[in-house]
Protein backbone atom coordinates (compact mmCIF):
# COMPACT_ATOMS: atom_id res chain seq x y z
CA UNK A 1 0.00 0.00 0.00
CA UNK A 2 1.56 3.46 -0.99
CA UNK A 3 1.28 6.24 1.27
CA UNK A 4 0.60 9.55 -0.06
CA UNK A 5 2.86 12.36 1.70
CA UNK A 6 1.40 15.71 1.34
CA UNK A 7 3.05 19.27 2.23
CA UNK A 8 1.39 20.93 4.88
CA UNK A 9 -1.03 23.57 4.63
CA UNK A 10 -0.18 27.01 5.71
CA UNK A 11 -0.50 30.56 5.30
CA UNK A 12 2.36 32.59 5.05
CA UNK A 13 0.09 35.34 6.77
CA UNK A 14 0.11 33.20 10.09
CA UNK A 15 2.92 31.38 10.14
CA UNK A 16 5.00 34.07 10.19
CA UNK A 17 5.79 37.07 12.31
CA UNK A 18 7.80 39.72 12.57
CA UNK A 19 8.58 40.36 16.65
CA UNK A 20 8.66 38.62 19.89
CA UNK A 21 5.68 37.18 21.03
CA UNK A 22 6.28 38.62 24.46
CA UNK A 23 6.35 42.28 23.42
CA UNK A 24 4.13 43.98 21.63
CA UNK A 25 4.55 46.21 18.63
CA UNK A 26 5.82 49.29 19.62
CA UNK A 27 3.63 52.99 19.55
CA UNK A 28 0.23 53.89 19.93
CA UNK A 29 -2.89 51.17 19.89
CA UNK A 30 -4.06 52.23 16.70
CA UNK A 31 -0.67 51.11 15.40
CA UNK A 32 -0.64 47.54 16.94
CA UNK A 33 -3.92 47.55 15.48
CA UNK A 34 -2.16 47.24 12.13
CA UNK A 35 -4.18 50.51 11.45
CA UNK A 36 -2.33 52.81 8.93
CA UNK A 37 -3.71 56.05 10.39
CA UNK A 38 -4.69 57.43 13.26
CA UNK A 39 -8.78 56.38 13.60
CA UNK A 40 -9.61 58.25 16.98
CA UNK A 41 -7.63 59.34 20.07
CA UNK A 42 -9.54 57.87 22.43
CA UNK A 43 -8.97 53.93 21.38
CA UNK A 44 -5.37 54.60 22.79
CA UNK A 45 -6.57 55.74 25.67
CA UNK A 46 -9.31 52.93 26.35
CA UNK A 47 -6.37 50.48 25.78
CA UNK A 48 -4.22 52.13 28.56
CA UNK A 49 -7.28 52.52 30.74
CA UNK A 50 -8.59 48.64 30.33
CA UNK A 51 -4.82 47.29 31.20
CA UNK A 52 -4.06 49.90 33.56
CA UNK A 53 -7.58 48.89 35.46
CA UNK A 54 -7.27 45.34 35.29
CA UNK A 55 -3.30 45.56 36.68
CA UNK A 56 -5.24 47.68 40.07
CA UNK A 57 -7.95 45.16 40.85
CA UNK A 58 -5.58 42.10 40.44
CA UNK A 59 -7.78 40.21 37.96
CA UNK A 60 -4.20 38.59 36.71
CA UNK A 61 -3.42 37.37 40.40
CA UNK A 62 -4.10 33.88 41.66
CA UNK A 63 -2.48 31.29 38.96
CA UNK A 64 -6.13 31.57 37.24
CA UNK A 65 -5.73 28.94 34.14
CA UNK A 66 -6.59 30.43 30.59
CA UNK A 67 -10.01 29.53 30.07
CA UNK A 68 -11.02 31.33 33.42
CA UNK A 69 -9.04 34.32 33.06
CA UNK A 70 -11.36 34.48 29.51
CA UNK A 71 -14.33 33.49 31.79
CA UNK A 72 -15.45 31.48 28.95
CA UNK A 73 -15.10 27.83 27.61
CA UNK A 74 -16.44 27.54 24.59
CA UNK A 75 -17.10 28.98 21.31
CA UNK A 76 -20.21 30.52 20.82
CA UNK A 77 -20.94 30.96 24.80
CA UNK A 78 -21.26 34.61 24.05
CA UNK A 79 -21.56 37.54 26.67
CA UNK A 80 -22.06 40.97 26.49
CA UNK A 81 -19.52 43.20 25.24
CA UNK A 82 -17.14 44.70 27.53
CA UNK A 83 -16.43 48.17 25.97
CA UNK A 84 -18.92 50.00 28.39
CA UNK A 85 -21.14 51.30 26.17
CA UNK A 86 -24.61 51.02 25.62
CA UNK A 87 -25.42 51.53 22.16
CA UNK A 88 -26.32 49.09 19.45
CA UNK A 89 -23.32 49.79 17.24
CA UNK A 90 -19.42 51.07 17.00
CA UNK A 91 -17.47 52.59 14.45
CA UNK A 92 -14.22 51.23 14.65
CA UNK A 93 -11.40 51.38 12.11
CA UNK A 94 -10.37 48.28 10.29
CA UNK A 95 -6.75 46.99 9.46
CA UNK A 96 -7.02 47.67 6.16
CA UNK A 97 -7.92 51.72 7.01
CA UNK A 98 -11.55 52.05 6.32
CA UNK A 99 -14.29 52.44 8.97
CA UNK A 100 -16.81 50.39 10.00
CA UNK A 101 -20.04 50.36 11.89
CA UNK A 102 -19.90 46.92 14.06
CA UNK A 103 -22.55 45.61 16.55
CA UNK A 104 -21.84 46.56 20.11
CA UNK A 105 -22.46 42.88 20.74
CA UNK A 106 -22.07 40.59 17.60
CA UNK A 107 -24.63 37.64 17.90
CA UNK A 108 -24.21 36.22 14.65
CA UNK A 109 -20.14 35.89 12.80
CA UNK A 110 -19.03 34.47 10.34
CA UNK A 111 -15.26 33.67 11.10
CA UNK A 112 -12.95 33.39 8.16
CA UNK A 113 -9.40 34.69 7.51
CA UNK A 114 -7.64 34.49 11.20
CA UNK A 115 -10.34 34.96 13.67
CA UNK A 116 -11.89 31.52 14.34
CA UNK A 117 -10.00 30.71 17.84
CA UNK A 118 -9.59 34.27 19.30
CA UNK A 119 -13.38 34.42 18.71
CA UNK A 120 -13.78 31.30 20.69
CA UNK A 121 -10.95 31.96 23.11
CA UNK A 122 -13.60 35.13 23.63
CA UNK A 123 -16.98 33.50 24.02
CA UNK A 124 -18.45 35.41 20.84
CA UNK A 125 -20.97 32.99 18.85
CA UNK A 126 -19.75 32.15 15.58
CA UNK A 127 -22.41 30.65 12.95
CA UNK A 128 -20.25 29.92 10.22
CA UNK A 129 -16.82 29.83 8.79
CA UNK A 130 -14.38 27.90 6.41
CA UNK A 131 -14.07 23.97 5.34
CA UNK A 132 -11.91 22.03 7.99
CA UNK A 133 -11.39 25.17 10.09
CA UNK A 134 -12.68 22.61 13.11
CA UNK A 135 -8.38 21.16 12.27
CA UNK A 136 -7.38 24.96 12.86
CA UNK A 137 -8.38 25.81 16.88
CA UNK A 138 -7.12 24.04 19.95
CA UNK A 139 -9.00 20.92 20.77
CA UNK A 140 -11.04 22.06 23.07
CA UNK A 141 -13.10 23.56 19.96
CA UNK A 142 -12.76 21.47 17.83
CA UNK A 143 -16.06 19.75 17.72
CA UNK A 144 -18.40 23.09 18.33
CA UNK A 145 -16.17 24.32 15.44
CA UNK A 146 -16.84 20.94 13.00
CA UNK A 147 -20.77 21.12 13.51
CA UNK A 148 -20.53 24.98 12.32
CA UNK A 149 -21.83 25.30 8.55
CA UNK A 150 -19.19 25.66 5.89
CA UNK A 151 -19.00 29.00 3.94
CA UNK A 152 -16.10 28.82 2.15
CA UNK A 153 -14.55 25.70 0.48
CA UNK A 154 -10.85 24.24 0.92
CA UNK A 155 -10.28 25.89 -2.25
CA UNK A 156 -10.75 28.90 -1.07
CA UNK A 157 -13.98 29.50 -2.98
CA UNK A 158 -17.29 31.97 -0.92
CA UNK A 159 -20.71 30.35 -0.96
CA UNK A 160 -22.52 34.17 -0.46
CA UNK A 161 -25.65 32.59 -0.75
CA UNK A 162 -25.20 30.31 2.40
CA UNK A 163 -23.44 33.33 3.83
CA UNK A 164 -26.36 35.35 3.41
CA UNK A 165 -29.02 32.56 4.33
CA UNK A 166 -27.08 32.43 7.83
CA UNK A 167 -27.98 36.13 8.68
CA UNK A 168 -24.21 37.27 10.02
CA UNK A 169 -24.13 40.48 11.74
CA UNK A 170 -20.48 40.84 11.64
CA UNK A 171 -17.76 39.00 9.32
CA UNK A 172 -14.51 38.58 9.36
CA UNK A 173 -12.14 37.99 6.11
CA UNK A 174 -8.70 38.72 4.51
CA UNK A 175 -7.60 41.23 2.37
CA UNK A 176 -7.69 39.99 -1.22
CA UNK A 177 -10.40 37.32 -1.73
CA UNK A 178 -12.53 38.17 -5.07
CA UNK A 179 -15.60 37.88 -3.49
CA UNK A 180 -15.15 40.57 -0.76
CA UNK A 181 -17.50 43.23 -2.61
CA UNK A 182 -20.33 41.06 -2.04
CA UNK A 183 -19.32 39.87 1.38
CA UNK A 184 -19.62 43.50 2.40
CA UNK A 185 -23.24 43.26 1.07
CA UNK A 186 -24.59 40.86 3.72
CA UNK A 187 -22.66 42.07 6.94
CA UNK A 188 -20.39 44.49 7.99
CA UNK A 189 -16.86 42.99 7.38
CA UNK A 190 -14.20 43.40 9.38
CA UNK A 191 -10.80 42.86 6.74
CA UNK A 192 -7.29 41.91 7.81
CA UNK A 193 -4.68 43.14 6.15
CA UNK A 194 -3.25 39.85 4.29
CA UNK A 195 0.23 41.53 3.67
CA UNK A 196 1.21 42.63 7.42
CA UNK A 197 3.32 40.28 9.25
CA UNK A 198 2.30 41.15 12.68
CA UNK A 199 2.70 38.63 15.60
CA UNK A 200 -0.25 36.76 16.38
CA UNK A 201 -1.05 38.47 19.51
CA UNK A 202 -1.12 41.80 17.67
CA UNK A 203 -3.85 40.07 15.20
CA UNK A 204 -5.76 38.42 18.20
CA UNK A 205 -6.23 41.93 19.69
CA UNK A 206 -7.21 43.33 16.39
CA UNK A 207 -10.22 40.46 16.66
CA UNK A 208 -10.77 41.23 20.31
CA UNK A 209 -11.27 45.79 19.02
CA UNK A 210 -13.74 44.05 17.05
CA UNK A 211 -15.70 42.51 18.70
CA UNK A 212 -15.82 44.76 21.73
CA UNK A 213 -13.80 42.56 23.81
CA UNK A 214 -10.89 44.07 24.53
CA UNK A 215 -10.88 43.81 27.89
CA UNK A 216 -11.04 39.90 27.75
CA UNK A 217 -7.94 40.27 25.95
CA UNK A 218 -5.83 42.49 28.02
CA UNK A 219 -6.50 40.05 30.79
CA UNK A 220 -5.71 37.02 28.74
CA UNK A 221 -2.43 38.76 27.37
CA UNK A 222 -0.98 39.88 30.86
CA UNK A 223 -1.54 36.24 32.07
CA UNK A 224 0.23 35.09 29.01
CA UNK A 225 3.30 37.13 29.29
CA UNK A 226 3.53 36.16 33.08
CA UNK A 227 3.21 32.54 31.87
CA UNK A 228 6.36 33.60 29.48
CA UNK A 229 8.24 35.25 32.25
CA UNK A 230 7.47 31.84 35.25
CA UNK A 231 9.57 29.86 32.79
CA UNK A 232 11.99 32.08 31.33
CA UNK A 233 13.21 32.49 35.24
CA UNK A 234 12.18 28.81 36.19
CA UNK A 235 14.34 26.92 33.36
CA UNK A 236 16.94 29.52 32.53
CA UNK A 237 19.57 27.44 32.75
CA UNK A 238 17.63 24.90 30.37
CA UNK A 239 16.67 27.57 27.90
CA UNK A 240 19.96 28.99 27.74
CA UNK A 241 22.75 26.50 28.22
CA UNK A 242 21.25 23.68 25.66
CA UNK A 243 20.63 24.62 21.79
CA UNK A 244 17.05 24.47 20.20
CA UNK A 245 15.45 23.82 17.22
CA UNK A 246 12.05 23.81 16.02
CA UNK A 247 11.12 21.44 13.10
CA UNK A 248 8.61 20.73 10.77
CA UNK A 249 7.79 17.88 8.82
CA UNK A 250 7.17 19.07 5.00
CA UNK A 251 6.96 16.06 2.36
CA UNK A 252 8.47 12.75 1.52
CA UNK A 253 11.79 14.60 0.59
CA UNK A 254 12.04 17.40 3.35
CA UNK A 255 11.49 18.73 6.19
CA UNK A 256 11.53 22.63 7.31
CA UNK A 257 13.72 24.16 10.12
CA UNK A 258 11.80 26.90 11.22
CA UNK A 259 12.51 30.64 11.58
CA UNK A 260 12.36 32.93 14.19
CA UNK A 261 10.12 34.94 12.30
CA UNK A 262 7.70 31.86 12.77
CA UNK A 263 5.11 31.69 16.04
CA UNK A 264 6.82 28.15 17.74
CA UNK A 265 11.15 29.75 17.38
CA UNK A 266 9.71 33.74 18.29
CA UNK A 267 8.12 31.83 21.47
CA UNK A 268 11.70 29.98 22.49
CA UNK A 269 13.23 33.70 21.40
CA UNK A 270 10.64 35.20 24.40
CA UNK A 271 11.85 32.42 26.86
CA UNK A 272 15.66 33.05 25.79
CA UNK A 273 16.58 30.10 24.45
CA UNK A 274 19.88 29.55 22.97
CA UNK A 275 19.45 28.48 19.02
CA UNK A 276 21.69 26.27 17.17
CA UNK A 277 24.33 27.03 14.67
CA UNK A 278 21.51 25.95 11.65
CA UNK A 279 19.27 29.03 12.38
CA UNK A 280 20.99 31.34 10.50
CA UNK A 281 20.18 29.45 7.68
CA UNK A 282 16.34 29.14 8.89
CA UNK A 283 16.14 32.47 9.74
CA UNK A 284 17.85 34.10 6.08
CA UNK A 285 15.16 31.86 3.96
CA UNK A 286 12.09 32.68 2.79
CA UNK A 287 8.49 31.63 3.93
CA UNK A 288 9.19 31.01 7.43
CA UNK A 289 12.50 28.85 6.73
CA UNK A 290 14.76 26.94 5.75
CA UNK A 291 13.20 23.66 3.50
CA UNK A 292 15.83 20.69 3.93
CA UNK A 293 16.63 17.50 2.21
CA UNK A 294 16.14 14.34 4.17
CA UNK A 295 19.47 14.25 3.61
CA UNK A 296 20.52 17.19 5.66
CA UNK A 297 18.97 15.79 9.16
CA UNK A 298 22.59 15.48 10.43
CA UNK A 299 22.99 18.66 10.38
CA UNK A 300 20.82 19.56 13.55
CA UNK A 301 23.09 16.94 15.38
CA UNK A 302 23.87 20.03 17.42
CA UNK A 303 20.64 20.33 19.03
CA UNK A 304 20.69 19.33 22.67
CA UNK A 305 16.50 20.20 22.36
CA UNK A 306 14.13 19.76 19.62
CA UNK A 307 10.15 20.78 19.04
CA UNK A 308 8.60 18.60 16.29
CA UNK A 309 6.21 20.60 15.37
CA UNK A 310 4.07 18.24 13.15
CA UNK A 311 1.18 20.19 12.13
CA UNK A 312 -1.18 17.82 12.90
CA UNK A 313 -4.32 19.74 12.28
CA UNK A 314 -5.20 20.33 15.79
CA UNK A 315 -4.36 17.41 18.30
CA UNK A 316 -2.01 18.29 21.36
CA UNK A 317 -1.98 15.34 22.64
CA UNK A 318 1.70 14.55 21.53
CA UNK A 319 0.94 12.12 19.27
CA UNK A 320 1.97 12.45 15.48
CA UNK A 321 -0.76 12.41 13.56
CA UNK A 322 0.35 13.27 9.81
CA UNK A 323 2.37 11.33 7.12
CA UNK A 324 4.92 13.79 6.99
CA UNK A 325 5.79 13.62 10.55
CA UNK A 326 5.63 9.93 10.74
CA UNK A 327 7.74 9.46 7.89
CA UNK A 328 10.33 11.71 9.58
CA UNK A 329 10.42 10.60 12.69
CA UNK A 330 11.19 7.04 11.01
CA UNK A 331 14.48 8.31 9.03
CA UNK A 332 17.41 6.52 10.76
CA UNK A 333 19.34 9.67 10.40
CA UNK A 334 16.88 10.82 12.75
CA UNK A 335 16.77 8.53 15.10
CA UNK A 336 20.55 9.24 15.91
CA UNK A 337 20.25 12.49 16.18
CA UNK A 338 22.00 13.15 19.67
CA UNK A 339 18.61 15.07 20.99
CA UNK A 340 16.55 12.59 19.73
CA UNK A 341 18.26 9.56 21.13
CA UNK A 342 18.56 11.39 24.74
CA UNK A 343 14.38 11.79 24.75
CA UNK A 344 15.28 15.16 24.17
CA UNK A 345 11.80 15.64 22.04
CA UNK A 346 8.46 17.12 22.03
CA UNK A 347 5.50 17.59 19.54
CA UNK A 348 3.27 19.66 19.39
CA UNK A 349 0.69 18.81 17.15
CA UNK A 350 -1.59 22.28 16.60
CA UNK A 351 -1.81 23.55 13.39
CA UNK A 352 -0.56 26.87 14.29
CA UNK A 353 -0.57 29.10 17.19
CA UNK A 354 -2.88 31.92 16.64
CA UNK A 355 -4.79 32.19 20.43
CA UNK A 356 -3.53 32.11 24.13
CA UNK A 357 -4.87 28.53 24.75
CA UNK A 358 -2.35 27.13 21.65
CA UNK A 359 0.11 29.54 22.62
CA UNK A 360 0.02 28.85 26.06
CA UNK A 361 -0.34 24.92 25.54
CA UNK A 362 3.00 25.80 23.39
CA UNK A 363 4.53 27.01 26.34
CA UNK A 364 2.93 23.80 28.19
CA UNK A 365 5.18 21.45 25.29
CA UNK A 366 8.91 23.65 26.01
CA UNK A 367 8.22 23.66 29.83
CA UNK A 368 7.77 20.07 28.95
CA UNK A 369 10.84 19.61 27.77
CA UNK A 370 12.64 21.89 29.71
CA UNK A 371 11.90 19.49 32.53
CA UNK A 372 13.66 16.38 30.64
CA UNK A 373 16.62 18.57 30.15
CA UNK A 374 16.28 18.98 33.66
CA UNK A 375 16.26 15.71 34.56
Amino acid sequence: MTTTLLSPPHCSMSRTTSRSMLTPRPGPAYERLGVRSHPDARIDVEFARIVDELTRRGFLAGGLSGAAVLGLAACGSGTPGDGGSSATTRTIETPVGTSLTVPSTPKRVIALGASISNLCELGVPVVGTWTNAENSVPARYHDQVAKLPKVQAADGTIDVEVMAALRPDLIFVWSGIPTLSKVQQIAPTFVYDSSSTITWQQRAQQTAYAVNRVNAFATAQQKYQAEVQRIRTTYASQLTGHTWYVVTPWDAANFQLEAVTTPGPAALKALGARFGTQQKKADAADNGGAELSMELISDLSDADAIVLDDNGYGSTDGTLVSANGRHLVGQPTWKKLPAVAAGHLVTFNAFNIDSFTSGTAYLDAIETLCKKLQA
